[in-house]
C-alpha cells in the first residue's frame, strides 16, 4: 500500500515540476513577442551649457510625457503630455525586441566627456526589470541604432511642440 502512495506522490510532484517548467517557458515567451514591455525612456543631458540641457521622453503604451530641465534656478521645468497611435507603439515595442539592449555594457564610451553630451535609453518590463543604456550623445550604438533614432524623433517632435506651444493631438 505504501509503494502505491509514494508513486502516486512522485508523480504529483512531476506533474508540478512540468506545470512550473510550463509556465516559466511562458513568462519568457511573453518577454520575447513585447507583451510584457511597460515603458520607454531616451532622453538627452549637457554638462555644460545654459537653457534647458536636459531632455527626456517617456512613452508607456501611447501615453508620452516629455520633460525639460535646466540645472539652473532661473529656469523651472516643462512639460508636455500627448498620445502616439497604437502603430506607433507597435513600431517601438518591435525595434525594442529586435535590438539588443540587455547584451553588454550599461554605460558605452564616454558619454558627455568634453560636454559632447550624453544620450540614453531605458527599457522597462513588467516585473521591475529595467535595462538603461547611456552612450555619447548621437553616437547610437549599432545594437540599438533604430530604436534609438525612432526615439530621438519623438523626443524632438515634443520638444518642437513645447518650443511652439502646440498642443499634441489625440
Amino acid at each position: 500500500m505504501k509503494t502505491l502512495r509514494d508513486k502516486r506522490t512522485w508523480r504529483y510532484c512531476l506533474a508540478a515540476v512540468f506545470f512550473v517548467f510550463l509556465t516559466a517557458i511562458t513568462l519568457a515567451e511573453g518577454t520575447q513577442n513585447g507583451s510584457s514591455l511597460l515603458t520607454i525612456r531616451s532622453g538627452t543631458s549637457f554638462g555644460e551649457c545654459t537653457g534647458y540641457c536636459w531632455h527626456e521622453i517617456e512613452i508607456s503604451h501611447r501615453q508620452v510625457r516629455y520633460t525639460e530641465h535646466s540645472f539652473e534656478d532661473s529656469f523651472r521645468q516643462r512639460n508636455l503630455q500627448g498620445l502616439i497611435s497604437e502603430e506607433e507603439w507597435k513600431e517601438l515595442e518591435r525595434l525594442t525586441l529586435a535590438s539588443q539592449i540587455n547584451e553588454g555594457d550599461e554605460v558605452i564610451g564616454c558619454p558627455d566627456c568634453a560636454d559632447g553630451g550624453a544620450e540614453w535609453i531605458e527599457i522597462e518590463f513588467e516585473g521591475k526589470r529595467r535595462r538603461k543604456l547611456t552612450f555619447a550623445y548621437g553616437v547610437y550604438p549599432t545594437t540599438v541604432a533604430q530604436l534609438g533614432e525612432r526615439l530621438k524623433y519623438f523626443r524632438e517632435t515634443y520638444k518642437m511642440k513645447l518650443k511652439t506651444g502646440e498642443i499634441p493631438k489625440n
